[in-house]
């Protein structure tokens, strides 16, 4: 028995003592290291704290203190912010941040010294308005004159930018100056008023129709050559019309329209104007300061108050009825060949209608005084014969006036390359029958436009 118990140890350590060292060589047996595992900690969000307005060493405190790192810092200019505190953040404040992430500053370094201040300048008066702009090295621009039923004739009621604004330095502030209330026009005279009828309605003189050589013929000179817009010379027939025995005057458009040459004036020079920014007035002086707009409007109300149809006259009508119609003798100017005899020219202002010598129709001031507006539209002349042309449909501009000035002084005539290649004595030559001008049809700006009445029938 003692003998087989001795067996069964010695089979045991040789069956299973290999198998129990390869088991420890594995790794097997009791371990020293946890056998549990811990799960990972969860991120850590802070909220980011309001640091604006402060000064960066607060901010960077408030920033550290909420568990964050102060980021990028940038410097930039403002102009309410005070320097060394903080414009801005990112992220802003109140958002969810991961702990120990950045925090962007932008730091004010101050105002824009290129930026100012605009200063309130309503209810000043324009120059001193004009001085506290320019006080703060800005330019005024713009300046607008209206009617205002409260601020102060003279003072301003409006402006832009307002004031606090900051605006670059230089840049321009407009301005909007009072004229004082509008006051009503007085009233008209009415077509049943005899002085009304005989300056305005009976002040006409028939043009019997014909053909005539409308453009620069040979009469007019070598200064022809000079002024293409008047060639070719071309044949023209026309119907009977009248065309207004004088200019427009200043009476004549007060008592159509209640207002006076003033009113044109101011919106002419974007200023209020006194009388001496006038050159000429009185009834009897030739209105002007209008454009093409504003003689449309008095047409319009004085056909609405006679009933009659006036127009302005056409092209070939007016240099028709100015070369003497019928009973032309062909001169260079509207009734003579010396142009002192029927044009105020080269002078400094206008002069009363009808002072000078009228040409061969009995019509005045067709030749100086003040350029007068006609109803076409600029176009080249044509060469083949026409009846009662009324100039291109549409176009840019129109023919700016007819006849000349009383400022049609001596002027330089310019070559192809600037340069002035012979002096013209041309005190006369802008007065001469065939000149034609272009303007804008909307333009005021200048003295010089005035305009005479024409109709088909009376």
């Amino acid at each position: 028995m003692e003998f087989m118990k001795h067996l069964k140890r010695a089979v045991f350590f040789v069956t299973f003592l290999p198998a129990l060292v390869f088991f420890i060589a594995c790794g097997g047996g009791p371990s020293t290291k946890d056998p549990v595992k811990k799960p990972p900690e969860p991120p850590q969000y802070v909220t980011v704290p309001n640091v604006v307005g402060k000064t960066e060493a607060a901010a960077v405190s408030d920033i550290t203190s909420a568990g964050l790192t102060v980021g990028s810092k940038t410097e930039e200019n403002h102009n309410t912010v005070p320097s060394g505190s903080i414009t801005r953040q990112s992220p802003t404040a109140g958002a969810s941040a991961l702990k120990s992430s950045p925090v962007l500053l932008w730091i004010s370094k101050g105002p824009d010294p290129q930026y100012v201040d605009v200063p309130d300048v309503v209810g000043m008066t324009e120059t001193a308005a004009e001085s506290a702009i320019t006080s703060r090295e800005l330019t005024v621009g713009n300046t607008t004159y209206e009617h205002h039923n409260t601020a102060p004739s003279g003072s301003v009621f409006k402006q832009s930018p307002t004031n606090g604004t900051s605006a670059l330095k230089s840049s321009p502030v407009r301005l909007w100056i009072s004229l004082g209330p509008a006051e009503p026009p007085e009233p008209p005279n009415t077509p049943d008023d005899p002085t009304f009828e005989d300056t305005v309605v009976d002040g006409l003189v028939l043009v019997n129709g014909g053909t005539f050589q409308m453009g620069c013929v040979e009469k007019q000179g070598a200064i022809c050559d000079f002024h293409n817009n008047e060639k070719p010379v071309h044949d023209v027939t026309l119907s009977n019309f009248y065309i207004g025995k004088y200019e427009i005057t200043q009476k004549q458009w007060r008592d159509v329209m209640g207002t006076d040459i003033l009113h044109y004036c101011n919106k002419a020079l974007g200023k209020v104007c006194t009388p001496a920014d006038l050159v000429g007035e009185g009834p009897d002086y030739p209105m002007y300061f209008v454009n093409w707009n504003d003689v449309h409007e008095f047409i319009a109300e004085l056909n609405n108050k006679t009933g009659m149809e006036y127009r302005l006259p056409t092209e070939a009508e007016w240099e028709y009825a100015a070369r003497g119609g019928d009973k032309s003798r062909d001169h260079i100017y509207s009734g003579s060949d010396n142009p002192d005899d029927v044009a105020w020219h080269a002078e400094d202002q206008t002069f009363p209608v009808g002072a000078k010598q009228s040409n061969e129709l009995g019509i005045f001031d067709m030749s100086g005084n003040v350029w007068e507006m006609v109803e076409d539209w600029y176009g080249p002349y044509r060469d083949f014969p026409q009846t009662n042309p009324t100039g291109p449909a549409s176009g840019a501009e129109r023919v700016g006036g007819r006849g000349g000035s009383w400022g049609s002084w001596e002027k330089y005539m310019i070559d192809g390359d600037d340069n002035p290649i012979q002096k013209l004595d041309s005190y006369t030559e802008w007065i001469r029958v065939s000149f034609r001008a272009i303007s804008e049809y909307d333009n005021r700006g200048t003295p010089f436009k005035g305009f005479r009445l024409a109709h088909s029938s009376k």
